[in-house]
């Protein structure tokens, strides 16, 4: 049995669907934009995990659309649930994964096969009086993300200074680092929707990111 979507219709047609994740945040925003030959562009597709895939297989079947429908993969910044899921759905769709370069700079340093951060922050917090046990702590939490960010893409990038097109309709990207270095927002002058990944949260001031080596 399908797990039931959870989906919101916004102006425009944007579809926006809670993808499932383990507590504290529970679920992650994703959004789909079809244009008029039928063909989507999936925002931000959450983690890879079990759950997250019967969420996106519900969804499509609930859509009646195959997995080819999906032309473009957008990630606004590479934290593992906005970008785990991408490469999965890459290569169930045959789709193309866009991001900034300097967002898939930070994935490689983080996720890639030359990423470093699993040694260099326990490092950091080390060099800088933390405990050992918590530090080993720190490590094993690191090692527990790279399930859900495997396997890895292959990236196209977005200039930010040209309009990025998404559901028929032209969208200015805007870098709004802070949250994640590299990070992308996308705003549609017409309708004065924007699309903000994590730079603007409900309830929350978004939590400010950097990491040794960044």
């Amino acid at each position: 049995m399908m797990p039931k979507t959870d989906i919101t219709t916004w102006e425009g047609g944007i579809l926006q669907f809670s993808v499932p994740m383990a507590p504290p945040l529970r679920q992650v925003n994703s959004y789909i934009l079809p244009d008029r030959n039928g063909q989507l562009t999936v925002i931000d597709p959450g983690p890879h995990t079990p759950e997250a895939e019967a969420a996106w297989e519900a969804v499509l079947q609930e859509l009646d659309c195959s997995w080819s429908a999906i032309r473009d993969i957008v990630v606004t910044h590479h934290h593992p649930d906005h970008y785990g899921l991408a490469g999965w759905l890459q290569a169930r769709s045959g789709g193309k994964v866009w991001m900034s370069e300097r967002a898939h700079e930070e994935a490689r340093l983080t996720w890639g096969a030359e990423g470093i951060l699993n040694e260099a922050l326990p490092l950091f917090f080390l060099r800088y009086g933390m405990p050992e046990d918590w530090v080993q702590g720190i490590r094993e939490h690191l090692e527990s993300f790279l399930p859900q960010v495997t396997p890895q893409p292959e990236v196209a990038y977005i200039n930010a200074a040209e309009p990025f097109i998404m559901g028929n309709r032209k969208w200015q990207p805007l870098v709004t680092g802070g949250h994640a270095p590299g990070h992308l927002s996308f705003y549609h002058g017409g309708s004065g929707q924007i699309l903000c990944g994590d730079a603007v949260l409900p309830q929350i001031s978004p939590n400010i990111s950097l990491q040794p080596g960044s």
